[in-house]
């Protein structure tokens, strides 16, 4: 079998006969060689994508995890993740130092792990709305407002600016640290452009 990816699989047909296989035998198994081959191929990406995706959610687990923040929420191959401040400058300075550092080290952690993904964070520093949302059968405890909206209109401009790690302009003075600016662009939702920014080594 030849997969879609180039990698080669066998299938192996045993026969308890003493002349072995007839040919008509041999052309059937043939055909059900090329059957089984695409049903196969598709089996094997399933399973490594979702051994892929689980090993991203936990290398980015313990990057938030190890530097004060809170995932809140797997979102498809996305995750949400908070870092609380108190209001206070230095509250602010705190949290948006420990989100870009979470950030970094994620992709510091894939790296060492060799995961074979790239992916992009968006950080915003702003307020939200906690608490349970939802229906009477289906409670969900999340966070809400334009903060999380902007957040993630920031990360959308990852792969076409070609950065790892953006952060809005409300981030890069709030923490105080060394950044670049990238662009200036208008996210969705929002009625004025905005400063985007890398970390210093993103």
């Amino acid at each position: 079998m030849t997969f879609s990816t180039g990698a080669k699989g066998i299938i192996i047909f045993a026969a308890d006969g003493a002349h072995g296989f007839s040919d008509a035998q041999i052309a059937g198994l043939d055909a059900i060689t090329a059957v089984l081959t695409p049903v196969m191929d598709t089996y094997g990406q399933q399973h490594l994508a979702r051994a892929i995706a689980n090993r991203c959610f936990e290398v980015m687990s313990d990057a938030v995890d190890s530097n004060g923040g809170e995932i809140l929420k797997f979102m498809g191959d996305g995750v949400l993740a908070l870092f609380p401040g108190d209001g206070s400058q230095v509250g602010r300075l705190r949290a948006c130092r420990q989100a870009i550092a979470a950030a970094q080290a994620s992709h510091g952690f894939a790296s060492q792990a060799k995961l074979p993904v790239h992916f992009g964070i968006g950080i915003h520093y702003g307020e939200v709305l906690y608490g349970n949302v939802g229906a009477r059968t289906r409670i969900d405890f999340t966070v809400l407002g334009q903060s999380v909206n902007i957040a993630s209109r920031v990360e959308s401009f990852c792969d076409r600016l070609k950065h790892s790690v953006l952060v809005s302009d409300a981030v890069a003075q709030a923490a105080a640290m060394p950044t670049l600016h990238v662009a200036t662009e208008q996210p969705k939702g929002t009625d004025t452009p905005m400063a985007l920014h890398s970390a210093a080594s993103s």
